[in-house]
């Protein structure tokens, strides 16, 4: 009887903490650890740690970085749905100890990137391990083909059990052809014997990765437009839009923008073409502005600086539907919780430079986040079949600045075999909060503070070109104030020096006068 009421007891305990805390729960279920060996900065691959971050965020996973000298007994625990093991430097490699203990005592799931592939991970991968040396492999999957740059060595599996899930084909170039999988899952466990931020072997390396944690979709691209401010030329910017329009392909736009002197002509020009653009179906993306000299202290100015940006436009009919950026903003605690969080749909670009405020690595999502990929990087896939996306993906190409790039854009956007993603017909529904306005979409519908928006775009003239002016970076105004500062000083030492220079030259003279 006691037993009974023991269990009781315990049941309704789980019942209750399902109800009381449901966010406990999912928030294990959503978790990964990513622990890479070294950054390797010689090769700047911090790229490669930058996009990885970027797909399990697409993918809905919360992300964990850390590395492997930073890692420490336990971390690895429970609460994670699995954990990615990234090689960077495999003349290194993993060399923590606590670390491989933790991993393999892990029951959930666990990916293993790059070389240095040891035989127990092997063997729970369904395989024995293989090495090939000095080879040019084609990279086959789904229809589609990539000729690699030349490799010095591989490791690769071999005699895979039939349970074994693979993803593309690495098709040897010498008389004999040789097979090896690429991608390659068996139960929780995955295994990518190299990464490329870019190509076909991006695109089969997410595949495997959203079907080794579940999460495979089937996403149209968006065709986004980058490089977009206020002192673009807007000529281009409109023609642009009206092509896309006149093909009937939806697109969407990433700009920067200014939170002061939203009262000058310029930038009336300039949100009148981006009113065109939502006219034309064409939505945008609010870019977060440059980052420079910044503290933890500053987390003020980026929240006024993003609001006043936010609020300018929507005075000027111009409604975000969401905010993108490169993607280290994700791993900062205050460029997230100061700028990404006002929106729920993000579009992170790729993670040129790293300027972190206070950075925690502690990666959140949002309702749905784009990564971002050029299409020059996707133009050297050979291409038989359409192009198949596992996660929300924006193909983004530079906007054009001459005649000669706008007939490039065109070719380039004939070139793809997609049927790109459209807003209205996905029923896409978005939301930017600032605290005091509330812009939103709705399948193709504008909304302010909960008040239905009409886009009226007259152009006047596009012709006139904005004089360029250089953007200043975020929080700049520290060193702005110190670079005066130090102008003065020298002046002044400058002027001492001309007066003690004169002096000494009168002095001079005297002693060969007497």
């Amino acid at each position: 009887m006691k037993n009974k009421q023991k269990f009781l007891l315990i049941f309704i305990g789980v019942v209750l903490t399902l109800f009381i805390y449901p966010g406990s729960v999912d928030a294990a279920s959503n978790k990964v650890l990513l622990v890479y060996d070294y950054e390797n900065t010689a090769k700047v691959d911090y790229a490669k740690i930058d996009s990885i971050q970027r797909v399990l965020t697409s993918l809905n996973l919360r992300v964990k970085t850390v590395s492997q000298e930073n890692y420490y007994k336990g971390m690895l625990n429970q609460n994670y749905l699995g954990v990615v093991t990234l090689i960077n430097w495999p003349q290194v490699g993993l060399t923590n100890q606590t670390f491989i203990r933790d991993r393999q005592r892990f029951k959930g799931i666990k990916l293993h990137i790059g070389d240095n592939l040891t035989d127990s991970e092997a063997a729970a991968l369904g395989g024995k391990r293989q090495k090939i040396y000095q080879q040019q492999l084609l990279l086959k999957d789904q229809g589609n083909q990539q000729l690699l740059p030349f490799s010095e060595t591989m490791t690769v599996l071999s005699q895979l059990k039939k349970t074994t899930q693979e993803f593309g084909v690495l098709a040897s170039q010498q008389k004999f052809e040789r097979r090896y999988s690429y991608g390659v899952i068996n139960n929780q466990n995955g295994y990518l014997p190299y990464f490329e931020t870019s190509g076909l072997s991006f695109m089969t390396a997410v595949s495997t990765m959203a079907h080794l944690f579940d999460r495979n979709g089937n996403y149209r691209p968006l065709l986004t437009i980058t490089g977009v401010s206020p002192y673009s030329d807007l000529k281009f910017l409109d023609q642009v839009s009206k092509y896309c329009y006149q093909q009937n392909i939806p697109f969407a736009v990433s700009t920067v923008t200014v939170s002061a002197n939203t009262e000058m002509a310029a930038y009336h020009r300039f949100t009148t073409v981006l009113k065109k653009i939502e006219d034309r179906n064409g939505i945008i993306f609010l870019q977060t502005p440059q980052v420079g000299g910044a503290t933890s202290a500053s987390a003020q100015e980026l929240n006024e600086r993003m609001t006043a940006s936010i609020v300018a436009f929507a005075n000027h009919q111009i409604y975000p539907v969401g905010i993108s950026s490169a993607g280290y903003w994700n791993q900062d605690r205050v460029l997230r919780q100061e700028a990404l969080v006002k929106a729920n749909h993000w579009l992170f670009l790729p993670s040129k430079t790293t300027t972190f405020v206070k950075q925690d690595n502690n990666a959140q999502i949002a309702r749905q986040s784009f990564f971002a990929v050029t299409a020059n990087s996707l133009g050297t896939i050979k291409q038989k079949d359409d192009l198949k996306f596992a996660i929300p993906t924006a193909i983004t190409i530079p906007v054009p600045t001459s005649t000669a790039k706008m007939t490039d854009f065109k070719r380039q956007i004939q070139a793809f075999h997609i049927q790109w993603y459209n807003p209205v017909d996905q029923s896409l529904e978005t939301k930017i909060n600032t605290g005091s306005t509330v812009v939103a979409y709705k399948a193709g519908n504008y909304f302010l503070n909960g008040q239905r928006k009409t886009i009226t775009a007259k152009i006047s003239s596009v012709n006139e070109n904005l004089q360029k002016t250089k953007t200043q970076p975020l929080f700049s105004r520290f060193f702005h104030l110190q670079g005066n500062i130090l102008m003065l000083f020298f002046a002044f030492v400058l002027i001492v020096l001309l007066i003690f220079i004169s002096f000494g030259r009168r002095i001079y003279w005297r002693m060969f006068k007497r």
